[in-house]
């Protein structure tokens, strides 16, 4: 049964971290302070995502005694809100311009090589449903960027503690499918997933760091999305 305090989840506000703590490396010591951080967010994404897909509080209620009629009933909102913004405001292509021909027909070749329409619609549902969603931009194996929309319970970023709020690092993780009968939490295996710099790319695995991989991009190869406002690697 799900059951819930009054407040239980913690809202998406930026996580913040002291640039001199990375002065000499991004130990995994910090990544691992962080990921505990945004693990206390998945509750409240795992509850909206929910909401969304019509899995409302009403099911996880006790059942009722067999001998009473135990009807539940659910007018999804929030997908009918979402669904129904989504086509009215991205229903067709964001259009994009520009007057050198050279430059707009290099957009046009890119965007179609994302499938730009689907991308779009797909990121920007999640910005709906979660409050913020992430652009992810990595090389596939022919050395091609390529980008796909990311749910914010995958990866965050990490801003510096000053006004300006500059990108220091993003980290994008997972689990490893565990098949063990013994483990406590049986879908969980080892952590795995990647370090996002300026400068490299480190994937990981456990506790061990892989060698950093130059990161071709000059920039963290992520765009976060928000409700009021994006903020750019």
């Amino acid at each position: 049964m799900m059951t819930r305090s009054k407040n239980p989840y913690q809202l998406p506000d930026p996580l913040v971290c002291d640039p001199s703590r990375i002065q000499n490396g991004i130990s995994m010591e910090l990544v691992e302070e962080y990921i505990k951080l945004h693990k206390k967010r998945k509750q409240r994404y795992r509850y909206l995502e929910m909401m969304y897909k019509g899995f409302h509080d009403i099911f996880f209620s006790p059942n009722k005694p067999n001998w009473k009629p135990d009807n539940r009933l659910v007018v999804n909102f929030p997908r009918y809100i979402t669904d129904t913004f989504m086509g009215y405001a991205y229903g067709n292509r964001i259009k994009k311009t520009h007057p050198d021909q050279t430059v707009l027909d290099t957009i046009t070749a890119f965007e179609d090589a994302n499938e730009i329409s689907d991308h779009e619609f797909e990121l920007l549902k999640y910005v709906c449903i979660f409050g913020h969603a992430f652009e992810y931009l990595y090389q596939d194996e022919e050395s091609q960027t390529k980008m796909t929309a990311v749910k914010p319970d995958e990866l965050f970023v990490v801003y510096d503690d000053t006004l300006k709020q500059r990108a220091l690092f993003a980290v994008r993780y997972g689990y490893h499918e565990n098949n063990s009968q013994t483990s406590c939490n049986q879908n969980l295996g080892d952590m795995y997933g990647e370090i996002l710099t300026r400068d490299s790319i480190i994937a990981f695995d456990g506790e061990k760091k892989e060698d950093p991989q130059e990161n071709p991009y000059g920039y963290i190869p992520v765009v976060e999305y928000r409700l009021n406002d994006e903020r750019i690697g």
